[in-house]
């Protein structure tokens, strides 16, 4: 291909302009004469005469004058001139823009005379450094437009007009110098170069704002044009698609199918001016794909435009019809830049057409997009050949060939050719006639001639004396197959007992007939070996045969080394066989295959064609091949699955993998020890997936599940394959999405096995084991994800670690896992409690069985269970469901009812547990909105003297919204059917995968997010919030207002430990304190910051009482949109104030001190309640920032208790936040989270409690549901907090972390045209499966 004219850098042409702008009398004098010397001097020197030589030059010059003139005093200052001078030279030549070093000279030569003109005068000089100063900040701006946008003719030309104005201006200042009328008067020579100065630094100026606008300009179109490729590219690899470098590298022999060039219908298709379509057939193996090459090189050579594209059968990408016009479409890309135009208009519409309708990639459905796509391209060019080779190979040529009709019978402006190769196929036939196109004939002399060129160029490369007779003998035999005859001649020089010409003419006398023939041939020869390499043999073509994709060399190396036999329990370098054994073994039948600069270990081992992979896994007995000795090369699907897939899995199972790895990148990066690692991890379940299992198959897989080898496997696999542990929701039949984006899994959302599926058919381990991690990854699939070193974080419960004791290795011993064990038959289980009592931490729980309520107390120290009769003095709370919806269908505040001690909120028995003559209830009823329903946001308890006392916040949330609030903002997007397969699931019904977007969208577009929150035509006067304060045994007090529209919000009110009174704050600056005992209500004036008064899109007003009664807290949280962040993030305000309680009685209630926090958090609309989590004691209130189902921030202020009226302590409200990250478990904010922190006494660790409530099944699918839990965490005493930093923790880290998109999910190790298969279960049902295919 011919390469690109190099471009005349923008200084050098401007020399040319200027110089060509010059009158004659003007070409005269010391500038001129020097400036064009140093032109013509530095051309002619080129890179002999490098631009730092100019530079010294001019730096020695002013070094060397310094002494003589006080003006140059002065010269100190012009070094940075001279550095950016230099630099800005060397940036022409960094982009290979031509004449840059005469151009240089130019710049450095007139700089010194007109300074050698100015040294005279000092305030001249004075002047003139200040001016070149000015000039610096330009070439400073020049130099970076040329290197940002060497190819924009527009901004090259504004920078040319620029150089010449300052040529232009060194030339005048140096005339002007020269004129001694001028000289007499110093001060009038600086005001006559000033004012010429002015003129041109003004025009400098209005140039400047021109190239800027050109340059966003430029920007914005930069990101336009990649926006449409993406869209174009779709899915694809883009490798896969530019065959351009293919087409370089494909072997070519020197002297072969120059016959085509001979070809009269040939020479038609060529030389005629008007639109033309050849097409070449020919039998597998006639040299087809090198005809095609040849042709596309010598259009190439006469200085056509070509686009080459290949079809193949053993590439997804390239097998696809569409891939064809995609990649035809990204030529004409190419072409279009190289001549300049812009993109057409109509593809512009299109792609911002399909951005409105959100769909991110062309889709294999979309063919008529496809085509008139190419149609709007080939109308910019005037004419082009466009070579399509292999169409037989393509998976639907009659698709394909339907595409191409309409593009051939396109009517543009320019002149298309075409040029069709493929096998005489009756569709293609069909199809290829329906088009009207010339045919190129194909004749046996051609091809034989081609073989006989072929086998005479490689005399010298056969290691085989070949006489004329012998190559004659060849390719009768091959009947013009190029790949019979190649294949042949591979035998015979494998054959290293064949020497002399006699028995190489024995040979070729018996030669076989057809590839079969070949092949049996070739396994005859091995069939001859010793033992131990016919086991080689037999094991490479198993391995090469049955591998899901294409093995590497070292992959392939490191898998034959393994050894089935239990002494040999490690890798053993010692049986890596050498690559040259296996080439000796296998001879022709294999080959190396990889790009140029690939390592030989990296480089991918392949069979030499296609037809010998399908020839082993035929039946023997079927082809009439009766020798044992050849049978045990042929491969059995189920059988070669069952070995392949026992060899990952021993490989896993190595003693080097049985402890913790923490270095796991450095590891993986070790392609030669630990080559065939990835591969293991990655596909070892979908070798054993398919196969007869076993009970002995069975062992082997619990052996190894319950080693720690089995952690490494899945921190490996989190890195090689991310999709396993991101969810899969179910869009419509058969069809699932990926969650891209971060978030709790919903409900109805599936997650991939870690294990073959048949685990579950041996009973009772198999099910337990299967259960046991599938509820691990659902809960911390989040954090398998983030890192390597958070893995720890990833407990297990008791009871899991006694079934998988390999996990002890990786676990973390400050994180603590309870799950609250129930007995059996018991159901809808709920966490009331939980609590201290001194060191040991208790749990209430409630749950029903045989048709009642029953309650047991269970110590998360021990696990010990005490079955409790009645509660006293309680007021734990069950909520049931969660979603508080009335039976009746009207908007009702639920009932309260008591039930052995507690209180529970239970909608079908809403009326009889509260009376519903009660005022308060009628009350709230005659202000209800309509079409929502009642939800809990937030409980709070008592402490004594009113322990009984509950606090409820109850909000009105639109009906329509129940089914998304706190789910992920979701964006849908169309698919291609390269993304999309159905599968058939367990039950029949058909199931799928497709890529389609999730939370975050790979697009610019911008997204609905969900809120759960009232729309703008919510009628204003109704309530839309309440709280419910029930005390003792007495009837419920009720307290609604009305919040903002569509705003969220969090109310919590407070209990007093000694008086009976409740307080609470609904909104800024009032405070409302409720008697528990005659129900009378105060309100009180408080002061709070400015800030804090603010409306937000998430509000939270939460007050905790200090242990003595005499301080009030009160945390105000105020959460907005943050336009930075789009739905990444929302902006969190954090106030946290002290007050003193002790005059609340006489309306006195006064702030103490106030500590602001800014942070950017989880975005408001994924967020369900409640939105945050505190805790108050003594000395500290503990504050939890959402994202909870992942890494949460987690606060601390330090309380005032100490202050003295109108004083604080130094540390007073200081905030902190943990030294290290804590995890929560993925379902957190799904179970009602709450938090407890206890100070030790003595010891080295405090203790965080995260206890949360149970998880329950979809009603739909059944009652059960996930028991209550207890997740404990150590914080060291001395450094587990730090100060909060605003830089480093103002933003949370699910920010920091890479946007998540299809590919970086999909992983790079496996190939990208690659199809895989996952099994994939419900988050609430692990006995449920469906089988999803997907690329």
């Amino acid at each position: 291909m011919a390469s690109s004219p190099l471009v005349e850098c923008p200084l050098s042409q401007a020399f040319h302009e200027w110089e060509n702008g010059l009158k004659t009398k003007e070409k005269t004098g010391e500038f001129y004469e020097n400036v064009t010397k140093a032109y013509k001097e530095g051309s002619t020197l080129g890179a002999g005469k490098s631009i730092e030589g100019w530079a010294d030059g001019l730096r020695q010059y002013l070094d060397g004058r310094r002494e003589k003139s006080k003006t140059f005093l002065l010269c100190k200052t012009l070094h940075p001139f001279v550095n950016t001078l230099a630099m800005w030279m060397e940036s022409f030549v960094n982009i290979g823009q031509a004449a840059s070093f005469g151009a240089a000279g130019v710049a450095f030569v007139a700089v010194r005379v007109v300074l050698k003109q100015a040294e005279n005068y000092y305030e001249t000089f004075d002047k003139m450094v200040e001016i070149m100063q000015d000039i610096q900040v330009a070439l400073v701006r020049n130099a970076n437009y040329t290197l940002w946008y060497p190819k924009d003719k527009n901004i090259h030309s504004l920078l040319v007009r620029d150089y010449v104005e300052i040529l232009t201006f060194w030339h005048r200042a140096d005339q002007t110098l020269r004129k001694k009328t001028v000289r007499i008067l110093a001060g009038g020579l600086v005001r006559s170069i000033a004012a010429e100065w002015k003129e041109f630094s003004e025009a400098l100026h209005r140039r400047s704002g021109r190239i800027v606008s050109l340059a966003q300009n430029a920007i914005d179109e930069a990101k336009f044009e990649k926006g449409v490729r993406k869209w174009i590219r779709g899915t694809e690899d883009h490798s896969k698609l530019d065959l351009q470098n293919d087409l370089q590298e494909l072997q070519e022999c020197h002297g072969t199918c120059s016959w085509i060039f001979d070809d009269l219908t040939f020479k038609q298709w060529y030389e005629s001016i008007e639109k033309e379509t050849v097409w070449y057939s020919a039998p597998p193996g006639s040299g087809k794909t090198t005809l095609s090459v040849v042709v596309a090189r010598h259009l190439a050579a006469k200085g056509e435009k070509v686009i080459y594209f290949r079809y193949r059968y053993d590439d997804i990408t390239t097998s696809k019809p569409l891939s064809a016009l995609r990649s035809i479409i990204f030529r004409l890309w190419t072409i279009r830049e190289e001549s300049g135009a812009k993109i057409p208009r109509g593809v512009a519409e299109m792609y911002q057409n399909e951005v409105k309708r959100h769909h991110e990639y062309l889709g294999d459905e979309d063919k008529d997009a496809a085509v008139k796509l190419v149609e709007l391209f080939l109308n910019q060019i005037p004419k082009v050949h466009i070579i399509v080779d292999g169409l037989d190979e393509c998976v639907d040529p009659g698709c394909a060939l339907k595409l191409f009709q309409r593009l051939v019978n396109f009517e543009g402006y320019g002149s298309t050719k075409w040029f069709f190769t493929g096998r005489r196929d009756t569709e293609i036939l069909k199809e290829i006639t329906a088009i009207g196109v010339l045919e190129i004939p194909h004749r046996i002399e051609n091809v034989t001639k081609d073989i006989r060129t072929y086998l005479e160029s490689r005399r010298d490369e056969i290691q085989l004396k070949l006489c004329s007779n012998c190559i004659e003998r060849v390719i009768y035999a091959s009947g013009g197959n190029f790949l019979y005859s190649k294949l042949m001649i591979g035998i015979l020089c494998d054959d290293e007992n064949r020497g002399c010409s006699g028995e190489i003419h024995d040979e070729l006398a018996r030669l076989p007939e057809g590839m079969g023939g070949c092949y049996i041939r070739c396994l005859e020869r091995i069939a001859r070996m010793n033992r131990s390499d016919r086991q080689l043999a037999r094991r490479v073509f198993i391995f090469m045969v049955r591998a899901i994709q294409t093995l590497t060399v070292n992959q392939l190396l490191n898998a034959l080394a393994i050894m089935i036999d239990p002494h040999y329990d490690d890798h053993q370098p010692d049986r890596v066989p050498k690559l040259e054994r296996i080439k000796s073994v296998c001879g022709s039948l294999i080959q190396l295959d990889g790009s140029r600069g690939t390592s030989e270990g990296d480089q991918h081992i392949t069979f030499f064609h296609k037809s010998f992979p399908d020839f082993l896994e035929e039946n023997p007995v079927a082809l009439g091949i009766s020798r044992d000795d050849l049978r045990c090369f042929f491969v059995d699907m189920k059988l070669g699955n069952l070995e392949l897939g026992r060899h990952c899995l021993k490989y896993l199972n190595f003693q080097r993998y049985q402890q913790r790895v923490d270095n796991m990148d450095q590891i993986l990066d070790k392609d030669e020890e630990h080559a065939f690692l990835k591969y293991a991890a990655s596909f070892w379940l979908e070798h054993l997936q398919c196969v007869d299992h076993s009970q002995s198959l069975f062992e082997d897989v619990k052996s190894f599940v319950r080693s720690p080898s089995f952690w490494v496997y899945l921190a490996v696999r989190a890195k090689v394959r991310p999709h396993t542990f991101v969810g899969y929701k179910p869009i419509q039949t058969g069809e699932f999405r990926v969650g891209k984006g971060q978030g709790e899994l919903s409900a109805d959302e599936h997650i991939s096995d870690l294990l073959p599926d048949w685990i579950d058919h041996y009973k009772p381990e198999g099910p337990k084991i299967l259960q046991t991690l599938h509820a691990y990854t659902c809960e911390w699939h989040e954090v398998l994800l983030s890192s390597a070193e958070a893995w720890s974080h990833c407990i297990l419960d008791h009871a899991g670690r006694e079934l998988l004791p390999g996990v002890k290795a990786w676990a973390n011993k400050k994180v603590r896992w309870f799950v609250v064990q129930l007995p059996e038959g018991s159901s809808t289980p709920a966490l009331t409690d939980v609590f201290f009592c001194k060191s040991e931490l208790r749990t209430r729980v409630n749950y029903r069985a045989g048709g009642e309520d029953h309650w047991l107390e269970v110590s998360a120290n021990s696990g010990k269970t005490r079955r409790l009769e009645k509660l006293h003095g309680t007021s734990s709370i069950l909520v049931r469901p969660e979603r508080l919806v009335h039976p009746s269908g009207e908007f009702r505040i639920p009932g309260l009812g008591k039930n052995q001690g507690a209180w529970l909120i239970d909608l079908k028995e809403l009326l009889g547990r509260w009376r519903s003559d009660s005022d308060e209830l009628k009350e709230l009823d005659g202000t209800k909105p309509s079409g929502g329903e009642w939800r809990m946001v937030i409980e709070q308890r008592s402490t004594q003297p009113c322990r009984s006392a509950v606090g409820l916040h109850l909000t009105c949330v639109k009906t329509e919204d129940l089914q998304t609030i706190g789910a992920e903002s979701t964006h849908e997007s169309k698919s291609g059917s390269n993304s999309l397969d159905r599968v058939a699931d367990n039950s029949g019904a058909d199931s799928g995968i497709s890529d389609t977007a999730s939370s975050i969208s790979d697009t610019d577009s911008d997204l609905s997010a969900v809120d759960s929150g009232h729309g703008e035509d919510e009628v204003q006067d109704c309530d839309s919030d309440c709280l419910i304060i029930r005390c003792n045994r007495r009837l419920p007090l009720i307290f609604s207002w009305t919040g903002g529209p569509g705003v969220k919000s969090q109310v919590s009110c407070a209990f007093h430990p000694n008086r009976k009174i409740a307080v609470w704050s609904e909104s800024p600056e009032q405070l409302q304190i409720l008697d528990l005992d005659s129900g009378e209500v105060k309100s009180r004036q408080i002061e709070e910051q400015d800030g804090s008064k603010k409306s937000a899109v998430l509000t939270i007003r939460d007050l905790h009482i200090s242990p003595c009664g005499d301080y009030l807290y009160l945390l105000v949280v105020l959460a907005d949109e943050s336009k930075d962040y789009k739905y990444l993030g929302s902006k969190y305000d954090i106030f946290f104030s002290t007050f003193d309680f002790r005059g609340s009685t006489n309306g006195e209630v006064l702030r103490l001190g106030v500590h602001h926090v800014e942070h950017i958090g989880e975005a408001v609309s994924r967020l369900r309640p409640p939105y945050v989590v505190s805790h108050c004691d003594a000395s500290h209130f503990y504050l939890c920032l959402p994202p909870f189902h992942h890494r949460p921030k987690l606060l601390r202020f330090a309380l005032g208790n100490k202050t003295i009226y109108g004083e604080s302590d130094a540390d007073s409200y200081r905030a902190e936040t943990l030294t290290h990250p804590i995890f929560f478990p993925n379902s957190t904010p799904s179970r009602r989270p709450r938090i407890l922190y206890r100070h030790t006494v003595s010891g080295e660790h405090d203790e965080l409690v995260l206890a949360l409530d149970s998880l329950k099944a979809p009603s739909e699918e059944s009652d059960a549901a996930s028991p209550p839990m207890v997740v404990r965490y150590k914080i060291d005493r001395e450094n587990g907090w730090r100060a909060w930093n605003p830089d480093e923790d103002k933003e949370g880290a699910h920010l920091k972390q890479e946007e998540r998109t299809w590919e970086m999910l999909r992983g790079s190790f496996i190939a990208s045209d690659q199809r895989y298969k996952v099994v994939v279960r419900p988050r609430l049902n692990y006995t449920r499966k469906a089988y999803l295919s997907c690329y």
